[in-house]
């Protein structure tokens, strides 16, 4: 390299230095002039706008999206009852001599089943309302012979069909708003002498409405029948039951229902469509015609269990091991229903109502 080169190298690298110093210099001056305690000074002022020539090939693009984590188990906002409701009506008189027992006797029945613990009931004032009319009481003279005559048999058989009709009225609206109905039919009523006491013989049942679910055709699930003594005490006309043997049939029925508050490893093993197949039969006491839900079970943050409803089905085919069940919809708010439905999955819990 020839002199002249190294003295124009040597020139550069001066003013270069120079300039840097200069820079320095002014950005230092500049900041400290602009504030009277050496503070950074900030305008208030919006930045200029950026100017980008159209012809260079930029795209602006906004902050990703936040990724939601999908609720693959929703469930219902409100259910009818945990338990299964059961509504009693006024018993049904078939002899058409004991028109006075029939409401005290559904009242009987009704707080036995309360104490069981088992069920949820529809009140009896509400079911009261629906008995809109109650027949003359009838009296009935008979022949020296003890037959009753032509005119009392025909005005008995009229008792008991204009009974029987109204118990019909009474137990469609029923359906709509209970899970199942107690029916009790009064069959026969022996006096004393003195009219102090008696015995009654009644049939009863339990009838599943299907929770009002228009795919149901009433099922019977629990039948029996049993003679019942009750007093008379004319001085105040109070009757009482002897309430142990309306107790033993409260007990009877608790125990043909399977308890949805016992921790049983029950849950779905098949899916097809809105059936469902569970691993549970007649081994736990299932009977076509009950109702149970799908549920998620959950810990709160305190460690408290939470049961939560996703859907609610009615038992249709019954085996010894097993049990096939329809998935419900609200016919009056069906879309919820037919939002969750598909999102069951098989291996989920259920819970018998």
């Amino acid at each position: 390299m020839d002199l002249n080169s190294k003295i124009y190298i040597m020139n550069k690298i001066t003013q270069i230095k120079f300039r840097n110093k200069i820079s320095l210099f002014c950005l230092t001056l500049l900041i400290f002039s602009c504030s009277k305690k050496g503070a950074l000074f900030l305008t208030l002022n919006p930045p200029p706008p950026s100017i980008v020539h159209s012809s260079l090939p930029l795209k602006i693009v906004g902050p990703p999206l936040i990724q939601m984590k999908k609720n693959e188990y929703p469930t219902k906002l409100q259910i009818s009852s945990q338990y299964f409701k059961i509504a009693i009506p006024a018993a049904v008189d078939m002899t058409g001599k004991s028109d006075e027992l029939k409401n005290s006797l559904s009242d009987l029945f009704y707080t036995q089943l309360f104490e069981t613990k088992r069920f949820s009931l529809m009140d009896r004032m509400e079911i009261k309302k629906l008995e809109e009319f109650k027949l003359n009481e009838l009296q009935y003279n008979k022949k020296d012979t003890g037959q009753d005559s032509k005119e009392v048999t025909q005005k008995k058989l009229q008792y008991i069909d204009e009974s029987a009709a109204k118990s019909d009225l009474i137990i469609d609206r029923l359906k709509t708003l209970t899970d199942g109905i107690m029916q009790i039919y009064i069959t026969s009523n022996e006096k004393s002498s003195d009219n102090k006491s008696g015995k009654i013989g009644i049939d009863y049942r339990i009838v599943s409405t299907g929770g009002g679910s228009l795919n149901s055709d009433p099922v019977v699930l629990f039948a029996g029948s049993k003679n019942i003594d009750y007093k008379f005490d004319k001085s105040n006309s109070s009757i009482s039951f002897n309430r142990t043997d309306i107790n033993e049939i409260c007990k009877m029925i608790k125990q043909k229902f399977p308890n949805p508050d016992e921790q049983i490893d029950i849950k779905i093993i098949n899916k097809r469509g809105n059936t469902i197949t569970i691993n549970a039969g007649k081994n736990q006491n299932i009977i076509s015609g009950m109702l149970g839900f799908v549920v998620k079970n959950e810990k709160s943050a305190e460690g408290n269990g939470i049961t939560s409803y996703r859907a609610v089905f009615l038992v249709n085919e019954v085996f010894p091991e097993s049990f096939n069940a329809i998935l419900l919809v609200d016919q009056e708010n069906p879309e919820e229903d037919n939002f969750i439905i598909p999102t069951i999955k098989v291996g989920e819990p259920i819970r018998m109502k």
